[in-house]
């Protein structure tokens, strides 16, 4: 799975939908980000840091570290991404300067 982008959520206006494609044309997985996890993941990238993020779930966690994110969830294959690619598209959609 290759990280691929972010989009509006479509269950809440100000969540966030972090999308992965696969080989396939129909292989993707989404990272549903409400308000608050988007916002904490927002904060983690603005200071240039290293941190972690609760999902909902409360079993499932974003780990911010200085060269890779990775997607901890319950239940599925472990999804990383580069952090600084996902750093970028995130407050780009946040719009943070």
């Amino acid at each position: 799975m290759e990280f691929q982008t972010i989009e509006a959520s479509y269950t809440s206006k100000e969540g966030c939908r972090l999308v992965w494609k696969g080989v396939d044309e129909d292989d993707t997985d989404v990272v549903i980000l409400n308000k608050n996890e988007l916002e904490k993941l927002v904060e983690i990238f603005k200071k240039n840091s290293t941190g972690e993020v609760e999902l909902e779930d409360q079993t499932s966690i974003i780990r911010v570290n200085s060269d890779v994110t990775q997607f901890m969830l319950t239940n599925h294959p472990l999804l990383e991404v580069k952090t600084n690619e996902i750093q970028e598209k995130v407050l780009e959609y946040a719009k943070v300067p």
